[in-house]
């Protein structure tokens, strides 16, 4: 009996220490989510957790939790990168929101453009029940209903009842005339007096003041149904025919809207140029000539060569063994559209297209001194298939230091900022 009670009094030890450790890991990862809430660029233990926690794990989402945090602090940086990691982009967070009516809701339009930009659902409604276009339109956001006139949003039967029931006129013989039945919406175009069904899905708000409808623009009317609208154009029969206004007569949308998404996209646009400058600056600090400081595990990996291709606006990253050999062990081609710098840290995952047999390994450089890297990659696989990850710290290389070969394979390596 006493043989008994110790075997269960064990057993049950091991249970609760087992659902210690869970529940430690747990509270790590839920505390390290929380302080994680302001960096610009996380750790790699960050990436790690948002590709590898997203709720397989006890249900528990990391990048969900970060991204709740982020809105919370209104941490918009953070938010982009968390997006970029394909952390959902659709889902309802904190307060029931979506990232897209969370940015309505700050009138942060530029964080809308890029969400346009990254494919976000602009029909998405949020915990609440609200539409982006329902939010746009209350907040009088002129900029957002342009974009989202660009973009071809479809709008709901709700929006449609609880907004634009009523008459709309282009001018006195051309009528859009919207009816709530109850379950339905009875839409119905009026061409100089005679009527035929309209296709909501053309249908488009350009502000709280106007609508579009196959190429026109409408204003709200005093005019009360249809009845009236055949009266009105009969009258104005009666002494000229108007003909129907073109889209080149009638404005898309307001002046100031279209200004000011203009100068979003510039401003977007500029925020690139600067971008790529501050990544062509740093690559061209990195090109040279390199050799590890101690023999590597795996010996492809001893030299590194970094070469700019200013006509394919890539960098070549390439590895050998021996200074002396022409034989290339390992090559990337670092696309400068694709990498991301950031102080002295830059990172970069292959395009799997571009080059396939690299399956999208990801290799970070960090600029330690003039004359000193570190490579952060994957280097072999281990006997059960598992990738080998090593960091490899490089010096750089003189001229002098450079044999014959590689530098007649490698020309371009020397630059007027490393010689």
């Amino acid at each position: 009996m006493k043989e008994r009670t110790a075997k269960m009094m064990k057993s049950l030890k091991r249970i609760l220490i087992v659902f210690l450790i869970v529940g430690i890991v747990f509270v790590g990862i839920n505390g390290y989510s929380l302080f994680k809430t302001s960096t610009v660029v996380p750790s790699a233990l960050d990436s790690l957790l948002i590709k590898k926690m997203a709720g397989n794990t006890l249900g528990y989402n990391y990048g969900a939790h970060a991204m709740e945090a982020a809105m919370e602090n209104n941490d918009i940086e953070r938010i982009k990168y968390l997006i970029n990691k394909h952390v959902a982009i659709n889902a309802i967070y904190a307060d029931e929101e979506t990232v897209t009516t969370y940015a309505l809701k700050k009138k942060d339009n530029q964080l809308l453009l890029f969400l346009i930009e990254k494919k976000a659902d602009l029909s998405k409604e949020n915990g609440k029940k609200e539409s982006p276009t329902e939010i746009a339109y209350t907040t009088k956001n002129k900029t957002a209903m342009k974009l989202f006139l660009d973009q071809d949003v479809q709008l709901s039967e709700d929006f449609i009842k609880d907004h634009l029931i009523g008459i709309w006129s282009s001018n006195n013989s051309l009528f859009l005339a919207l009816n709530n039945d109850g379950s339905t919406i009875d839409s119905k175009l009026v061409v100089k007096g005679n009527e035929q069904a309209a296709d909501l899905k053309n249908l488009h708000v350009m502000d709280f003041e106007k609508v579009s409808y196959q190429d026109n623009t409408y204003s709200k009317s005093e005019i009360e149904d249809i009845a009236q609208i055949k009266e009105v154009y009969s009258d104005e029969v009666a002494s000229t025919e108007e003909t129907i206004v073109d889209t080149e007569d009638s404005e898309v949308t307001d002046s100031d809207a279209t200004t000011e998404v203009a100068a979003l996209l510039e401003e977007r646009k500029q925020d690139k140029k600067e971008k790529l400058k501050m990544r062509v600056q740093f690559m061209e600090q990195l090109s040279g000539y390199w050799m590890s400081e101690k023999k590597t595990n795996v010996p492809f990996y001893q030299y590194l060569i970094i070469e700019p291709d200013n006509y394919q606006e890539v960098w070549s990253m390439s590895f050998t063994e021996d200074d002396e050999s022409n034989s290339i062990s390992t090559k990337y081609d670092l696309d400068r559209e694709e990498v991301r710098v950031l102080d002295k840290k830059l990172e970069y995952i292959p395009d799997s297209e571009r080059n396939p047999l690299q399956k999208n390994e990801k290799v970070v450089i960090t600029w330690i001194s003039d004359n000193e890297i570190s490579v952060n990659l994957k280097t072999t696989t281990d006997n059960f298939g598992d990738d080998v990850i090593e960091t490899l710290t490089y010096k750089r290389l003189k001229p002098s230091d450079v044999s014959s070969t590689i530098l007649e394979q490698f020309p371009d390596a020397f630059t007027k900022n490393n010689q």
